[in-house]
């Protein structure tokens, strides 16, 4: 006898014996409300996206610590982008596995905290170059930059949060949804068997 295995298809959730799981974003059974996760991705996407345009500009008007108007390009700036690029990829990612009905919550959460660990890193570069001489080698130009990208990887990250927050909520539901959907078969099943035994 096959072992009894909850999918979420394109139509209905239900006990079945197919080793399955869909998630149907445009169903009412989905887990998924667009309302709650399209302005998510929004968020990050035009955030992520604006950030790795501007800040990659910006780049060109900073000025190193090996004398004046050396524009020597520093290494954490770069870093900035190629975070923003990992983190734009991952929302790309997820976006992609929605369309195809295959986004869970669990992959959903594990992609959140993945761009939340990215997005932490250009943050703690930008506190560490506040205190440098880096930011006053030519006062306006190199300020800008940090004050800029400072702003950009804060608006990421309270989108992540949301994120964060939304993934836990849609991640309890489904699990209490699973469990209410194993103890009614397993009661249905445990009637059933006592029927049998009477009859």
């Amino acid at each position: 006898m096959a072992t009894p295995y909850i999918s979420v298809t394109d139509t209905s959730t239900f006990i079945t014996t197919e080793p399955e799981t869909r998630y149907d974003n445009g169903h009412p059974n989905s887990p998924w409300r667009r309302i709650a996760i399209i302005p998510i991705w929004s968020w990050e996407l035009g955030f992520l996206a604006v950030n790795t345009i501007i800040t990659g500009m910006l780049i060109g008007i900073t000025e190193s610590g090996s004398g004046p108007g050396k524009n020597e390009v520093q290494p954490w700036t770069v870093l900035n982008i190629v975070f923003a690029l990992i983190a734009l990829g991952m929302t790309c990612g997820e976006v992609m596995v929605f369309v195809y009905h295959e986004l869970t919550p669990k992959f959903f959460l594990i992609s959140t905290v993945a761009k939340m660990v990215v997005g932490i890193i250009p943050i703690g570069f930008q506190i560490y170059v506040a205190q440098t001489p880096w930011v006053h080698q030519s006062n306006t130009p190199n300020i800008a930059y940090l004050y800029t990208a400072f702003g950009f990887s804060i608006a990421e990250y309270i989108g992540y949060i949301a994120a964060l927050v939304y993934g836990i909520y849609v991640f309890k539901n489904v699990r209490n949804h699973m469990e209410g959907l194993y103890s009614s078969y397993s009661a249905d099943s445990e009637r059933t068997r006592l029927t049998y035994s009477y009859t």
